[in-house]
């Protein structure tokens, strides 16, 4: 299917033969976080819409190939990533992403960089960052407007304080949530929950509550 992108010359018969090769894509390849909801109306949607995101001039039987890679070896939300780097010509990041992908650190390379980028603007917010010395205390419900957030090791208050500081309070952002598809950071019913990993040995847990989840 890859190779057969090569021939054709119809934008038409393009997006059609590329909706076709993610679809295979996404049924073949095994993905920890795609396994939860393998069904075929969600990948045609998410088929429809990585073939939308691929700019015209670029190598589609190469795009493809790293999409695969990225869904059997990362969290296939990295696709986004990529897909937005392409478009916007940054190519410092579609080069990490193209060259560095079976790198034990390469995760954390594409973080850095993607922490790097977010805290470039300056930013205001009124969000209010109260820490919590129990997990229990993530479900309260008193403080809906605030973030809520649980430090394991007392010794990260203080970094993980600097963290949400230095991102302006959109820390969010940084993280990246997904509110269909099970992973990392899932939705449940008593609000959204986000672990962040410092590093190999630690990980900070955070909630915020979530309106729209309702039972």
């Amino acid at each position: 299917m890859l190779e057969a992108l090569k021939n054709v010359s119809n934008e038409q018969d393009r997006k059609v033969k590329l909706v076709g090769a993610i679809l295979n894509i996404l049924s073949t390849t095994p993905s920890q976080g795609l396994s939860y909801y393998a069904n075929q109306p969600l990948y045609k949607q998410l088929g429809n819409y990585i073939a939308n995101k691929i700019p015209k001039e670029a190598d589609s039987s190469k795009v493809l190939s790293l999409i695969q890679r990225v869904i059997s070896r990362c969290d296939f939300r990295l696709i986004e990533d990529y897909l937005f780097a392409l478009e916007t010509q940054d190519n410092y990041l579609v080069n990490l992403i193209e060259s560095e992908i079976n790198k034990p650190d390469f995760q954390q390379k594409v973080d850095h960089y993607r922490f790097q980028r977010l805290t470039k603007g300056n930013r205001t917010h009124n969000r209010k960052l109260i820490l919590k010395d129990n997990p229990e205390a993530l479900f309260s419900k008193e403080t809906p407007g605030d973030i809520i957030a649980y430090v394991a090791d007392p010794t990260l208050k203080n970094t993980f304080t600097s963290l949400f500081e230095r991102s302006q309070g959109h820390l969010s952002e940084y993280i990246d949530t997904h509110h269909d598809l099970l992973g990392l950071y899932s939705l449940i019913r008593k609000g959204l929950v986000k672990s962040i990993q410092l590093n190999s040995d630690q990980f900070i847990v955070t909630k915020r509550d979530n309106p729209d989840k309702k039972g």
